[in-house]
Formats: C-alpha cells, sequence, structure tokens
C-alpha cells in the first residue's frame, strides 16, 4: 500500500512541475483587461476597472481584489473562489485566492495606466481619453 502512495505522490508532483512550467501568456488591450492562460488550460479575462474575472469558455465571473501592501511596495492581487461552508472554522463560502506573480504585475500596470488616464480626462476631457486610448492601441 505504502509503494502506491508513494508512487501517487511522485506522479502528483511531476504533474505539478509541469503545470507550472508552462508560460502564462499574458497579454492587455490597452485599456482595463488583462487575459491570461493559467497552467490549468483555462483563459481567464480580467476587467482592472470593474474588478472582475471573466472565464469566457464557461461564462462564470469572480469578483477580484486589490490589497496594498503595509510599506506600498508591493500589491497583491486576488480572486474570490467559493469553497465548503464551515471550513477552517469560518461561516464564509468565499476565500480569496491570489493570481500568479506575473499576472499581479499586469493587473497593476493596467490599474495605474487607467488610473493615470482617468486622472487625464477629468482635467481635459472625454476627448483625450479617448485619443490618448487609440494611441495606446497603435503600438501594439
Amino acid at each position: 500500500m505504502g509503494f502506491k502512495k508513494g508512487r501517487a505522490a511522485r506522479a502528483a508532483a511531476e504533474r505539478a512541475a509541469v503545470a507550472n512550467s508552462k508560460p502564462l501568456n499574458i497579454r492587455h488591450d490597452c485599456t482595463s483587461m488583462v487575459t491570461y492562460d493559467a497552467p490549468n488550460g483555462s483563459s481567464y479575462t480580467i476587467d482592472v476597472e470593474l474588478m472582475i474575472q471573466r472565464n469566457p469558455s464557461k461564462g462564470t465571473s469572480r469578483n477580484v481584489h486589490r490589497h496594498r501592501g503595509h510599506v506600498g511596495r508591493w500589491t497583491m492581487w486576488q480572486y474570490e473562489a467559493e469553497r465548503a461552508e464551515g471550513r477552517n472554522y469560518t461561516h464564509s463560502k468565499t476565500t480569496l485566492i491570489q493570481y500568479p506573480k506575473e499576472v499581479c504585475f499586469a493587473l497593476e500596470d493596467r490599474y495605474q495606466a487607467l488610473r493615470a488616464l482617468q486622472a487625464k480626462a477629468s482635467q481635459l476631457g472625454e476627448p483625450v481619453m479617448d485619443r490618448q486610448r487609440a494611441t495606446d492601441a497603435w503600438r501594439l
């Protein structure tokens, strides 16, 4: 019995290593959307402005949270995942799971770009914001 358990553990570790070695293929559309391919094979689209993650193949959506660190040097991005109620002695049905580091960097980049664009739009007006989006799209 112990031999099978060891073999299963080695196989699970090997599958996890292969899944973690796959590239995430992160991309954005120069506005508030970041799309990435997860190691599980699913593709997710995250809207930084609406703070929602969508899975286009399944049609599901989840809330996204942004947390600043105490020092202010790092920002953690998390999404809500459901779990069985009462797990870990809580009555909550949701738990927050952190995105991979590369995805967090892309989300923070889009968030900062969106904030800068909104600040510019509030100062100069809406047409400037549309012109800036067109310029950013051309650079890709």
